[in-house]
């Protein structure tokens, strides 16, 4: 296997003066304490007049390791990109050419993704562990601005504009495309879009030097991020509200027996494989007692052959079921799976159908737990997850923004913390969804 390989991108603006030697400085550094990664250094000239242009030209000349992008427009948000976009390499990074951050933190930034499973890093100057040197002016605009993305984003970091980042190919490929600024507000779009679709993110505390000569127009760039905060929060908040709507009327449609079988059979279209194999888990059933917990309308009470208890919450599911399915064999009660209060051992099998993808981990927890304590067999454990990439997928993930869908490696993980995981099953359904089927033994 080779090495893992990360790029290091420098977006400049008319530096002819400072960029040969600070190329240089990036260079030697990385050379130095960088060698476990195969690394390459891209400068990205966005808009430049002077002879920067030149300047990368020989640098590319004269070290293989160094690579030049030229773009005719400004602003740093559309240079990294552009680099980000078109790079191969596992981990990208960047960082100011005026080196204003101590390169020492470099390799932090770079193990919080590689070693740690971060998904993004970024240098903070405001964490604890901290140390900086700058204007009066330019402290109180920085500390202003976090107080605005704090107060009306609910940023939860110390730092956003450190000009010291790093990101792993899933940020590239998921959020970049999300991320509409093209210049400054690009670092706080991106962090706070990972915030909020639930990217892990590390802080990593820094030395840091103001640059007198920073070409940052301060009136402007004040002016643009506080445009660009009032984009973001009527962006998403129209988003939570479109949420809310779809939501109500899912909950509404949803909550009528009749059309809650006719969305399931829809959505369990083709589900035939999945479906014998749920019969095989419970063909043995003649003389088993079987608990389903959230039945919904009963539809899989069908399946059972021995005794079958179902219950959910939901009052007009439970009625129905009685109704169509219920018997002396077959019981439907209105009870919250928190507060089970059989005996021990009482049930052969624990049967749950679309629990795991939606329901808050604390709940998950005390149901499974529950679950294992009442069952003396197995637990079977059904649920459907979207795939993120086709066309169903991205609008419901889109609507959802991590709120609602509970991705298919987060549903294991919670068996695997709450149960004895023996197998996991995946099938395809008629709508192209994932079908998980998990089985627990004691």
């Amino acid at each position: 296997m080779g090495k893992i390989k990360i790029e290091v991108d420098l977006p400049v603006l008319n530096e002819e003066k400072q960029l040969k030697p600070n190329v240089e400085k990036v260079r030697q550094f990385l050379k130095k304490n960088m060698s476990e990664y195969e690394w390459q250094i891209v400068i990205v000239d966005n808009g430049s007049n002077d002879r920067t242009h030149t300047i990368c030209k020989k640098l590319k000349k004269q070290y293989k390791d160094v690579d030049f992008i030229r773009l005719p427009k400004r602003g740093r948000g559309r240079a990294l990109r552009k680099a980000w976009t078109e790079s191969n390499s596992d981990i990208c990074s960047y960082m100011d050419i005026d080196l204003s951050t101590d390169l020492r933190a470099y390799p932090k930034l770079i193990n919080a993704i590689v070693k740690k499973k971060y998904d993004i890093a970024t240098g903070s100057r405001l964490m604890k562990g901290a140390k900086i040197k700058r204007s009066i002016k330019r402290e109180i605009l920085s500390r202003g601005y976090i107080f605005l993305l704090k107060n009306f984003l609910g940023f939860t970091f110390k730092d956003a504009q450190c000009g010291f980042k790093a990101v792993n190919r899933k940020v590239i490929k998921e959020v970049l495309p999300h991320v509409l600024d093209q210049e400054w507000f690009f670092d706080s779009e991106l962090l706070f879009k990972c915030q909020k679709w639930g990217y892990r993110i590390k802080e990593i505390p820094v030395r840091w030097v103001e640059d007198p000569d920073s070409k940052v127009k301060l009136y402007q760039t004040v002016k643009n991020y506080l445009l660009s905060i009032l984009r973001i929060k009527l962006e998403f908040t129209q988003s939570i509200a479109c949420t809310q709507m779809i939501k109500k009327i899912i909950h509404r449609l949803c909550s009528n027996p009749v059309m809650s079988n006719l969305i399931r059979n829809i959505i369990e279209a083709g589900m035939i494989t999945v479906k014998s194999n749920i019969k095989k888990e419970i063909r043995n059933t003649k003389n088993k007692k079987i608990i389903d917990i959230a039945c919904g309308t009963g539809q899989f009470s069908v399946l059972a052959k021995g005794e079958y208890v179902g219950i959910d919450l939901n009052k007009r599911h439970i009625m129905y079921a009685r109704k169509k399915y219920g018997s002396k064999k077959k019981k439907f009660l209105i009870i919250d799976a928190n507060s089970l209060a059989y005996p021990d051992k009482y049930f052969d099998y624990a049967f749950m159908l679309g629990f795991l993808h939606h329901i808050p981990e604390v709940t998950i927890g005390k149901v499974l737990t529950v679950a294992r304590r009442i069952t003396k067999e197995k637990i079977i454990i059904i649920d459907l997850v979207p795939l993120k990439y086709n066309l169903l997928g991205k609008f419901l993930y889109k609507i959802d923004q991590g709120k609602f869908i509970r991705p298919y490696e987060e549903q294991l993980r919670l068996v695997r913390k709450y149960t004895k995981l023996k197998n996991a099953k995946i099938f395809r359904s008629g709508m192209d969804l994932h079908s998980l089927i998990v089985c627990e033994t004691e």
